[in-house]
């Protein structure tokens, strides 16, 4: 019996270390919500969260893969949702940033790829990151807004700074939406959830990895001290407030997946009666920043960073 378990243990390692960080999957959700309006056509979001390039198993080629699973779905918008760069992880090895913001460069979207800054952009450096990422036409948004067009009816992104090394500040970037029109927010970390406001029709995050290890009936990781475990993993509502929490596709620690496969995550986004037919569009004011349908840095970034 001792030796069938222990047996039984191992073939669950090898299967953790070995297999199931390797694949990848696309797994896709629809969330419908009363605060996304009944005459606006559903929203296809492309979500990447924590690649974590350099990890075991995730190295460039395997970001391609993943670029080229996002671009099949054919996205309205790509949100990356950050932690692109290693963080401490046995067996990895760092890549650098502007190789993978190379390959990013390469996702396609009707209205462009947005992205917030994870915990390892930070240590790395925000401004870094932000310069690399805006050659490579992907928006990084930190306490920031745009607003798009679906047909003629506007919904407003907007991407919080990171809630652990810099200050989420959920009231500026609010303010920075005009009129009252749908939102989406961004941000790294589920634990800005709690200051996210009711209007904001669905909150995206990333994060906490699912836990790497997801056995809800029987085991749950252990959490970041501001994220509650109930909001390690998937689509959560709390009074109508909707959050999806993406599984993400590296690993960090330890390089080991359990029943949350890494995957990119294909959010539908509509209220119950929307139409199917999606004419998505960036008005003027965001396609000032677009360049051969890619993002180039904004006005309002460019004069608050030229000193």
């Amino acid at each position: 019996m001792f030796e069938v378990i222990v047996l039984f243990f191992l073939i669950i390692l090898i299967y953790s270390v070995l297999v199931e960080p390797r694949r990848l999957i696309v797994r896709k959700v629809k969330i419908s919500t009363e605060k996304w309006c009944s005459d606006y056509p559903p929203l296809k979001i492309a979500v990447i969260s924590d690649p974590h390039v350099g990890a075991p198993f995730v190295g460039l080629k395997k970001l391609k893969q993943v670029v080229e699973l996002a671009n099949e779905q054919k996205p309205d918008v790509v949100v990356l949702l950050g932690d692109n760069i290693l963080g401490k992880v046995f067996g990895g090895c760092p890549v650098p940033f502007e190789d993978i913001a190379k390959v990013l460069s390469k996702l396609e979207a009707r209205t462009g790829v947005l992205a917030v800054n994870g915990n390892h952009e930070c240590r790395y450096g925000v401004e870094k990151v932000r310069k690399i990422f805006e050659e490579n036409g992907v928006l990084v948004l930190d306490n920031e807004a745009v607003t798009l067009k679906c047909g003629i009816n506007k919904f407003w992104v907007g991407g919080l700074a990171n809630y652990t090394y810099q200050h989420s500040d959920v009231e500026k970037t609010m303010k920075q939406m005009k009129g009252r029109t749908p939102v989406i927010m961004l941000t790294h970390e589920p634990a800005a959830f709690k200051d996210i406001p009711e209007e904001v029709a669905l909150t995206l995050a990333g994060h906490t990895h699912g836990g790497q290890i997801y056995l809800p009936w029987l085991f749950r990781p252990p959490c970041h001290k501001t994220t509650p475990k109930k909001w390690i993993f998937g689509h959560i509502n709390e009074n109508g407030n909707h959050m999806y929490v993406s599984g993400g596709i590296g690993t960090s620690f330890l390089p080991m997946r359990i029943n949350m496969l890494p995957a990119v995550d294909i959010i539908e986004l509509s209220s119950e009666t929307s139409p199917n037919i999606l004419n998505m569009a960036f008005d003027k004011k965001t396609a000032d920043v677009l360049k051969r349908k890619r993002f180039s840095v904004p006005q309002s970034i460019k004069g608050k960073n030229s000193t």
